[in-house]
């Protein structure tokens, strides 16, 4: 004999959970969508910052060559100085994307440091 369901019955209890799950389900790619954005920038700031210390590590070599062709003590030299400024642009430049990295929302909450007790003196 074969046993026989009657799905009739069933469908509205059943429709009403696989919209529920749907839903739930939407909502935890949505979430999930927004992490992704969140992890890309966070990454994206990151190889900026990387990008600008390996070019900066670069004009610390050109600048030392050409303070050495300057004559060490000597006056700066013109190309010297445009190192200089490029230099100092990149500083500025890495210290705004490092402030944007540590501003952009991050969720976790800052630890606070203890502060060591000073150390009893001897009295007497």
């Amino acid at each position: 004999m074969k046993i026989q369901y009657d799905f009739k019955k069933e469908w509205p209890q059943l429709k009403k959970q696989l919209a529920r799950i749907s839903d739930d389900a939407r909502v935890m790619m949505k979430k999930g969508e927004k992490e992704l954005v969140k992890f890309s920038r966070e990454s994206k700031r990151h190889l900026d910052v990387t990008a600008l210390q390996l070019k900066k590590e670069h004009l610390y070599h050109l600048i030392g060559k050409e303070y050495l062709k300057a004559g060490c003590p000597g006056e700066p030299s013109a190309p010297l100085k445009s190192l200089v400024a490029e230099f100092q642009n990149i500083e500025k430049d890495i210290t705004a994307l490092s402030r944007r990295q540590k501003t952009s929302g991050s969720t976790r909450t800052a630890r606070k440091t203890r502060k060591s007790k000073p150390a009893p003196t001897a009295q007497g």
